[in-house]
């Protein structure tokens, strides 16, 4: 038996009008009186009629994730987790997600027109005709893991000069200075952040870094592979080596133990992301486990306000948690 508002506001002790406002976001509702609402909705598996709430309220309920084809959340593990963030949200406050890869030739998705969404979380970045349309359609949006985006955009970012800095220097308490860095020169703002910070860091401890160890070609799992290739073929060969993303030292690590060394006893590898894969490669990834949950959550609802009208300001993320393993060794021990 399908249960109805009204049913759901008798077991809250509430009205209907409190139960209508919690689900879709409007009115005044005390926090305790929206937390026992939605365990209710959560115990009892409520779904409400969709099509009485679109007429009621002139609304899609439907928020769109939408990203280059190179980042879908398919394929790309850091943001398939935000995802995952962004649909429990949805889950929680009566939305459906649908998902939107957007062509290179900056065409306006269909899922964009004629109201089919209520807002759009991209990743990265979106084409500015298609941000001016939405704009004016007033359909609200905001970038995650945001570059280059315009000032007047909400956007929600990860402070990599920060994170890249709390790496190096992992790196360098285990007694590393002959440190090599991959990183990818495809999104400039990223490079700029990564290399400024290596820079940064690695000259107070050695000044004679050579040009090889440092290699910004890294896209996917194939090229820092190539990247890797490029730091063996030179004169030195770095203790460590520093991945900008996770999936560059899958391929680093891959290139290295092809060539014949052993890891961590040759060289070691840490990484930035702690996607799924880097527990379970061989040695575990050593890496800066970057809070994509928060990143999803935060996504949704700076979304939300914006979608009932409020403003919503940019947050830069700095939550991290070091996920120390075995793929980094403390060359301070003989």
């Amino acid at each position: 038996m399908k249960l109805t508002i009204k049913e759901i506001a008798a077991m809250a002790g509430v009205s209907k009008a409190s139960v209508s406002y919690v689900m879709n976001g409007k009115g005044s509702v005390g926090e305790t009186t929206r937390k026992k609402i939605l365990e209710i909705i959560k115990e009892t598996n409520y779904t409400p009629n969709q099509n009485s709430r679109r007429l009621s309220n002139g609304k899609n309920y439907m928020i769109t994730v939408a990203s280059p084809d190179e980042t879908s959340p398919f394929d790309n593990l850091f943001y398939l987790d935000i995802t995952k963030a962004v649909l429990e949200k949805c889950k929680e406050c009566g939305y459906s997600l649908s998902i939107c890869s957007l062509s290179d030739d900056d065409k306006i998705p269909p899922e964009f027109l004629g109201g089919s969404t209520d807002g759009v979380i991209f990743f990265q970045s979106g084409a500015l005709n298609i941000l001016h349309e939405l704009e004016r359609q007033k359909v609200p949006f905001v970038i995650a893991d945001a570059y280059n985006a315009e000032p007047r955009h909400t956007t929600i970012t990860t402070d990599n000069e920060f994170f890249t800095e709390t790496a190096l220097k992992y790196l360098i308490s285990k007694g590393h200075t002959d440190i090599a860095l991959i990183t990818s020169q495809y999104l400039p703002e990223y490079y700029f952040q990564t290399c400024n910070a290596y820079r940064h860091v690695i000259s107070e401890i050695n000044q004679n870094i050579p040009i090889e160890w440092i290699q910004s070609e890294a896209a996917d799992e194939a090229s820092a592979y190539e990247c890797m290739a490029r730091i063996i073929d030179s004169e030195h060969i770095p203790t460590a080596v520093f991945c900008a993303d996770d999936i560059f030292a899958v391929g680093a690590i891959k290139c290295a133990s092809e060539r014949g060394y052993k890891i961590p006893d040759y060289i070691s590898f840490m990484g930035i992301d702690d996607i799924l894969i880097s527990s379970y490669i061989n040695p575990p990834l050593t890496t800066i486990n970057i809070d994509k949950k928060e990143m999803g959550y935060i996504s949704f609802d700076l979304l939300f306000s914006m979608m009932k009208g409020e403003t919503a300001e940019s947050v830069k993320i700095k939550t991290y948690k070091l996920m120390e393993r075995a793929s980094v060794k403390d060359i301070r021990i003989k």
